[in-house]
């Protein structure tokens, strides 16, 4: 797999900013495979994206690397291929921001959460609700607080706007170079949306998603066509509102394309580091 120098650069600078090097897990490395499939034993340090083409594949998309993480089964990846989205009523695989939050769990090593309140912070969970300690461990670590009005809202569908912006806080809320916000609300005012506030959080978090993950995926297949974006493109910070749904077609791409850039093992270090 094809990596220059600049791009490990990148990646080790931004484990920098992010305060990791006093912490011992700042080295860039990518995400290990969990299922190990291989029919022989992988080598030292085996990455998902080197087993893809040591083992026959030479082209990965980011249900692929998705199973290879242990995110997904196999199963899951042969069931997400066969729905045709523009059939649903919505024309779109929506996900649950308490699903979102599941994957970020489970890439943070599915850690025991230690406590958990006796009484429930949220209205509609209880402690005896399986994914209550999900909602505690995304709390604790600063993922998300919950809606104003008490509940969690584990099975409200996610916006973009949501999933952006709890990977920018996975990421530590790092200072960031701010996008134009020009495309973007004048989409939202076609759409009947108030505008993103200049500097505001959502605005921060569109802006790292951009810079790090959306356009780093053209800059991918720009000299690796056996690397699949599902449709991510450049121009989606401009011109895909960030209150349409997030969709199962597209909410591992800017995961892959971390992990592609050894961006994304830092980050799981500070989840881990937290919980």
């Amino acid at each position: 797999m094809k990596k220059n120098l600049s791009t490990r650069g990148a990646a080790a600078l931004l484990a920098l900013a992010m305060g990791f090097m006093g912490q011992g897990v700042a080295q860039a490395a990518h995400i290990d495979p969990k299922p190990a499939p291989p029919t022989e034993e992988p080598k030292a340090n085996v990455n998902c994206f080197e087993m893809y083409g040591e083992y026959g594949r030479n082209a990965m998309n980011s249900w692929q690397w998705a199973e290879c993480t242990g995110l997904i089964t196999k199963k899951q990846v042969v069931g997400l291929a066969r729905i045709s989205e523009d059939k649903l009523p919505n024309g779109v695989m929506t996900i649950s921001r308490g699903r979102l939050l599941e994957y970020l769990y489970q890439l943070a090593g599915s850690p025991e959460v230690k406590n958990l309140p006796e009484k429930s912070p949220y209205t509609d969970l209880t402690p005896g609700d399986a994914r209550y300690k999900v909602a505690i461990w995304a709390t604790r670590v600063g993922l998300t607080t919950g809606w104003s009005d008490g509940s969690f809202h584990y099975d409200t569908p996610a916006s973009r706007g949501a999933y952006f912006t709890f990977l920018y806080r996975a990421a530590g809320s790092p200072k960031v170079a701010l996008e134009s916000l020009d495309k973007a609300n004048a989409v939202r005012a076609e759409k009947g949306a108030a505008p993103i506030k200049e500097g505001s959080e959502l605005h921060r978090a569109m802006s790292w998603m951009y810079q790090h993950a959306l356009a780093k995926g053209e800059e991918v297949r720009a000299y690796d066509t056996g690397f699949l974006t599902n449709g991510y493109t450049p121009w989606d910070f401009n011109e895909t509102p960030d209150f349409y749904y997030a969709s199962y077609r597209t909410i591992f791409t800017p995961l892959m394309v971390l992990d592609y850039h050894e961006e994304l093992a830092p980050i799981v270090a500070r989840l881990q580091s937290l919980s």
